[in-house]
């Protein structure tokens, strides 16, 4: 397989794209443009670079498109998107409450117990 190939595949996949004309248009290439960089085995990387800074919220890796790099996976944020229901939404608000609250009293606590500490300390 071609690098140009390599690249385009990751590409579309990163784009959730499957043709060589979608590429294409997203590249804002013409098809015959495309078809002939891509007999050539030239794919527009640096095209792809302008691109993508003008597109930062595609949040696409140019290296990982280009060179097939992955980033490790401790640096990846994945989205997670969850519906709640309105019942689900109070139960939350309310665990983080009683949370807050103890974390809350846990520092009072400890403070107490600092200055009183230092009340019985002798001189």
């Amino acid at each position: 397989m071609s690098n140009f190939i390599n690249i385009a595949n990751r590409l579309k996949l990163a784009l959730g794209v499957t043709t060589d004309m979608e590429l294409a248009e997203f590249l804002e290439l013409k098809p015959n443009a495309f078809a002939g960089r891509k007999k050539r085995n030239s794919f527009p990387t640096e095209r792809l670079s302008m691109i993508l800074q003008k597109h930062p919220h595609l949040d696409i890796d140019f290296d990982y498109v280009v060179n097939g790099t992955k980033p490790k996976t401790n640096d990846m944020q994945i989205p997670i998107i969850i519906t709640l229901t309105q019942g689900e939404i109070n139960a939350l608000t309310n665990l983080l409450t009683q949370c807050v609250a103890k974390h809350a009293q846990k520092s009072l606590d400890t403070a107490t117990n600092d200055n009183q500490g230092l009340e019985h300390s002798p001189n």
